[in-house]
């Protein structure tokens, strides 16, 4: 039992994987369209305010930086480690944390607990 436990832990944490270091180098320096691993069909999201438009301008809101053409580097990625975290979890579970009792939220938080809520909404795997 104890090594499924440790199996689960090292794959969350990228130690132990199905695939090999040097497999994972060569996904990793394609550009994100054609990376196996993670690409943009998994980071971008067809959220409401992106697909009608109010995004336009990338300052119109907060949220408009998860639309795909205002996405920060730095946001993606959080994004695609926050995506490969949940491919690699195996039998783990995320811990959900309560934002309403941890004031004040940083952007970077907003986004993410945005975004796992839309994936959620999408793949209950993500819930």
């Amino acid at each position: 039992m104890y090594e499924k436990v440790l199996m689960s832990v090292f794959s969350l944490l990228g130690i132990s994987s199905s695939i090999s270091q040097d497999s994972k180098k060569t996904f990793k320096s394609r550009p994100s369209d054609q990376n196996p691993l993670c690409n943009n069909h998994d980071i971008n999201l067809p959220l409401k305010f992106c697909v009608e438009n109010k995004c336009e301008l990338c300052d119109e809101a907060p949220e408009c930086q998860l639309c795909g053409h205002c996405m920060s580097i730095e946001t993606r990625k959080i994004l695609e480690k926050t995506f490969l975290e949940h491919i690699n979890r195996r039998h783990m579970r995320r811990l959900e944390m309560d934002y309403e009792n941890n004031q004040p939220l940083t952007k970077e938080d907003h986004l993410l607990t945005l975004w796992l809520g839309t994936k959620c909404q999408l793949d209950h795997t993500w819930c």
